[in-house]
């Protein structure tokens, strides 16, 4: 059987597995083959034996794990580059997004789900694929899970390993409402570490860390900015070592430009909010005194109307 992996055209292999009739004819036959495609296999033998299977059924090859190393059929198929195949498999399952979800969460024994295998092996054009099929409501689930070997999220080995593809952080984090990308930011790694943490050691840190604030409130941002780590170090503290040691210059300076910012705008935004509390309070006074008059004149209610468009406008 193994002389499956030198054909290379469709005729061939259909040439060769027409002699071996009880292999298509049973399912467990049909796990065999799919899971053991090699990168010479064509595509088109994929959908050859996947054609008679029922949606559900495709979904139980797609999570079988083929290899020693516990890699599903959309592992390998990342590996080998095969956008074809990918793009296939998706396809196959008839738009049952439930199904899509479990096949790109599913982690190889490194617990490395298919965009993390993606990344790894550099298969970008794959990774946008792949993300495309992932649903809304599962975007956080499959983004937070971490590797075993390096504890990274898809983000965290995004721009580990490709810092410089802005649009990979983008996509991730655009597909996202803010308060999800507060809690994809602040989770910690196997070192107690956050993002900012990690984004902080990089040379382009600056460059990333405006990518991945951008969308967050100022209160979020002094929050993250402030999470200490294993040692009770916060990314703050962090710069601010870095920069007397003088590592990391620019982008420790940035951080702290950034935390210093971020800490006069909060206060400027509590003295507006209780300016316009007080301006607030004040028209509302005015307007109880003049509705207990017993009568008024057109002066009063132009009065009243006037104050109630700077209640309005203040909040």
């Amino acid at each position: 059987m193994n002389k499956l992996y030198c054909w290379n055209t469709w005729n061939d292999v259909s040439s060769l597995l027409s002699t071996v009739q009880y292999g298509l004819d049973t399912l467990h036959y049909r796990f065999k083959y799919f899971c053991q495609f090699d990168i010479s296999t064509p595509a088109n033998l994929v959908e050859y034996l996947i054609s008679p299977l029922s949606a559900e059924q495709r979904r139980d090859v797609y999570l079988t794990k083929s290899t020693a190393s516990g890699e599903t059929p959309l592992h390998r198929a990342i590996i080998k580059g095969d956008s074809e195949c990918v793009t296939l498999i998706f396809v196959s399952l008839e738009n049952k997004t439930q199904y899509h979800h479990e096949i790109i969460a599913a982690t190889n024994n490194s617990f490395e789900n298919s965009l993390h295998t993606a990344l790894i092996y550099g298969r970008l054009d794959i990774f946008q694929t792949i993300y495309s099929f992932l649903p809304d409501d599962a975007m956080l689930e499959v983004l937070i899970e971490a590797d075993k070997e390096h504890s990274r999220t898809v983000l965290e080995t995004a721009i580990s390993l490709h810092p410089h593809r802005k649009e990979l952080i983008v996509t991730i984090l655009d597909s996202l409402e803010p308060y999800e990308q507060y809690q994809l930011i602040k989770r910690k790694n196997n070192r107690g570490e956050t993002l900012l943490h990690a984004t902080l050691k990089m040379d382009n840190g600056q460059r990333i860390f405006e990518i991945i604030l951008k969308e967050l409130s100022t209160e979020d941002q002094l929050e993250l900015l402030e999470i200490p780590d294993s040692c009770g170090a916060s990314t703050v503290d962090l710069a601010r070592r870095a920069k007397k040691d003088g590592a990391l210059r620019e982008t420790s300076s940035w951080v702290l430009e950034r935390y210093s910012w971020l800490q006069t705008e909060l206060i400027l935004s509590e003295e507006d909010l209780e300016s316009k509390s007080i301006c607030i309070r004040r028209a509302v006074q005015q307007i109880i005194v003049l509705q207990q008059s017993k009568c008024l004149g057109l002066v009063d209610e132009l009065i009243v109307i006037d104050l109630l468009c700077v209640c309005s406008i203040q909040l």
